[in-house]
Parts: structure tokens; sequence; C-alpha cells
């Protein structure tokens, strides 16, 4: 099986959770927001992470 190396990306965007839903949908990883809504993530399952 091929792992991707890639881990994190990075990007500046004007709508950033209207970006991370678009990835979200794409990967069907979660997104996560911090409790303050600066900052989103996109995660992959701890069984995807391996």
């Amino acid at each position: 099986m091929f792992r991707n190396p890639v881990r994190h990306i990075t990007s500046d965007a004007l709508d950033p959770y209207a970006t991370a839903s678009f990835w979200s949908a794409v990967t069907g990883w979660a997104v996560l927001a911090d409790p303050e809504g600066n900052e989103l993530c996109i995660e992959r399952s701890a069984s995807e992470r391996g």
C-alpha cells in the first residue's frame, strides 16, 4: 500500500470554514475547530493514520 508522505498543508482562505468543509467532503475526514473559531483542522481517523 502506498503511504502518502504529506502530513500537513497550510492555507490562507477568505472563508476558511467553507474551504475546510470542501476538503472534508472530498476526503471524508472530519473538520475540527478551536473553541474561539480562529483555526480549523481536517483530521483523518485513527485507523487511517495507522
